[in-house]
């Protein structure tokens, strides 16, 4: 089972949106099998994700950094309706950010940043 984790960040933007961990999981589960809304590169994908009372198409991106059959982090995502991409400058950041910080975390550098509350665990 892939375990599936959130930026804090990401879980601000999730309380004020009111979504669910279900809908989180789901959505990740999705990119786990493969259907994602593009691949940008350095274990980054672009994934839609419902939006309460808007659904998936006029909800949200969200990009999420996952390693194989390992885990899954929510690092970012933007309402559609304010902006309809990521920048150069900003996927470039981003990617770097995935394959230089998160993909190198371990089992023990993952526990440390759940107690140090700098992750979070999506859980039912």
């Amino acid at each position: 089972m892939v375990a599936v984790y959130m930026l804090p960040e990401f879980a601000k933007w999730v309380e004020k949106e009111k979504i669910t961990n279900d809908i989180l999981l789901n959505t990740a589960s999705e990119v786990i099998n493969g259907l994602h809304d593009g691949d940008l590169g350095a274990h980054c994908y672009k994934k839609r994700l419902a939006i309460k009372g808007k659904g998936k198409r006029s909800g949200a991106r969200t990009i999420v950094s996952y390693r194989i059959n390992d885990f899954l982090i929510y690092v970012y995502a933007y309402a559609k309706n304010q902006k309809s991409n990521l920048s150069p400058k900003e996927q470039k950041a981003l990617k770097l950010y995935s394959k230089e910080v998160l993909m190198k975390l371990s089992a023990d550098s993952i526990k440390r940043l759940i107690n140090e509350r700098q992750l979070i665990e999506v859980v039912i």
